[in-house]
């Protein structure tokens, strides 16, 4: 039978044995600093000038002096004089310096690492529970880039569920975002947590954005199925001089398609339609302010200083016009807001832009 313990090489007594207290205290003596093992510090490479009775250092690497090659034993100060533990893998020691647990791995006191993987919930500053089994408290989260680009993915296991970010207040839901309950991308709002309006639907297919339409029609799609505004185009600038609404197409001017078209009766009756050839045509009349029709007219002389003419009366010189002469009839006077023009471009004079002899 072997007189010492396999592991930490405990005396055993011995049959008819002597001074047997000896050999217990000695027993004692080496059990003492490793049960519950506390560590004064791991980084001294010199022992300290006045240990304490029972001390417990482990010696840095390097070390010097009474420590010299026990770098990372157990360095004990009992009866004025150090003695040395080797550590075994697996000996962990509470670090007293950094208020930190340590690990003897066969090679280093290093830090235990703790279980990342399956685990059933984690707390950051919060506690966690079955539905939220990652829940997070504090000012901000900060999800950084490593070097290529960072993704936040939230993934659901079928298009019927749901993938999404919710807004609360006061743990009550006021927005969300994402893939409820389809695929396509929506953002509901609500007032109160219960009551959920779709404020806005992407078509995952298309690409289409719908505004209270759920499947959108066209690129942008605005419904309303209250009795209020669907649209307002509004600018506010007391000296705004742009166009409030601009509709642009890279075609050239054609009537193959339509600037805007207005219609009733679920989109079958036209009411009023602007072609892209700039002609307008309704289903009723237009009104204006002015009284009369005009014509737009080249002034013979080029008017140079950019007169104000209205009021003034003219004739014909030629397929141009001029002031009217005494004793000559006058073709009409010129308008300062006439309710129609003729022979105009959007403004502009047609003739100038050459023609053809069907006026494109």
């Amino acid at each position: 039978m072997s007189q010492t313990s396999p592991t930490l090489s405990l005396p055993y007594l011995q049959p008819s044995q002597a001074q047997k207290h000896v050999t217990h205290n000695e027993a004692l003596e080496k059990l003492d600093p490793v049960v519950q093992l506390r560590v004064q510090s791991f980084d001294d490479t010199e022992p300290p000038a006045a240990p304490m009775e029972g001390d417990v250092y482990v010696p840095a690497n390097g070390v010097n002096g009474a420590w010299a090659g026990h770098d990372g034993d157990l360095a004990v100060w009992r009866d004025g004089i150090w003695q040395f533990l080797a550590a075994q893998t697996g000996w962990r020691a509470w670090d007293i310096a950094s208020e930190a647990l340590r690990v003897w791995t066969g090679s280093t006191w290093a830090a235990p690492v703790a279980a990342t993987e399956n685990l059933n919930g984690l707390g950051v500053g919060t506690s966690a529970d079955a539905t939220n089994v990652l829940a997070v408290a504090g000012q901000a989260t900060l999800l950084s880039d490593s070097g290529a680009g960072h993704q936040l993915k939230i993934n659901k296991a079928a298009d019927g569920k749901t993938a999404s970010l919710l807004f609360q207040s006061n743990c009550s839901g006021h927005a969300e975002i994402g893939l409820a309950g389809t695929t396509d991308f929506s953002i509901k709002v609500s007032p109160d947590g219960s009551a959920w309006t779709s404020a806005m639907v992407l078509d995952a297919g298309t690409g289409q954005a719908g505004f209270g339409a759920d499947v959108p029609l066209a690129r942008v799609h605005a419904r309303e199925t209250a009795d209020e505004a669907v649209m307002r185009v509004e600018a506010s600038d007391m000296g705004y001089s742009a166009a409030a609404l601009e509709v642009v197409t890279d075609r050239s001017a054609n009537a193959a398609f339509d600037f805007a078209r207005f219609a009733s009766n679920g989109g079958l009756d036209a009411a009023f339609v602007f072609a892209g050839d700039g002609n307008g045509s309704c289903d009723g009349s237009w009104s204006g302010g002015g009284a009369d029709y005009a014509e737009y007219f080249e002034w013979a002389d080029g008017n140079p200083a950019g007169e104000d003419r209205w009021g003034l009366s003219v004739v014909l010189d030629g397929d141009k016009i001029r002031p009217a002469e005494d004793g000559e009839a006058p073709i009409g006077v010129i308008s300062g807001m006439p309710s129609i023009i003729g022979d105009a471009d959007a403004g502009r004079w047609k003739g100038k832009y050459l023609r053809d002899a069907f006026g494109s």
